[in-house]
């Protein structure tokens, strides 16, 4: 897994390429904690569109994140294409939680 960490016009976004996966949740998961901590009233998007997979740990950091997104007031979403991550958060209804988005300028001008 490989991540990028970027803001565009103050929404902070994490970009995840390849597997977000148990085995490789450690430096994206203190990353997020860390950019959550440090904004007073945070903006944040997920961006899964190139993730190839995300397994139950990887849901579940999302999870842990947006609920402290949230303590804080602040706006989370996710961005996924069509396929089958996009998929698995309609399925466990992630959808119901926090918006999910088929692009990052849509995103961006929703949160």
């Amino acid at each position: 897994m490989k991540f990028e960490t970027k803001v565009e016009k103050g929404v902070n976004i994490f970009v995840i390429s390849g597997g977000f996966t148990f085995h490789n949740l450690g430096d994206i998961r203190e990353a997020m904690k860390k950019a959550v901590s440090a904004a007073e009233t945070p903006k944040f998007l997920v961006d899964l569109s190139k993730a190839k997979t995300v397994d139950s740990s990887g849901l579940g950091t999302i999870v842990s994140i947006y609920k402290t997104v949230l303590l804080k007031k602040g706006a989370f979403g996710i961005i996924a294409h069509e396929g089958e991550i996009k998929e698995v958060v309609y399925t466990i209804g992630l959808n119901k939680l926090f918006p999910i988005f088929d692009n990052e300028e849509q995103a961006i001008s929703s949160i």
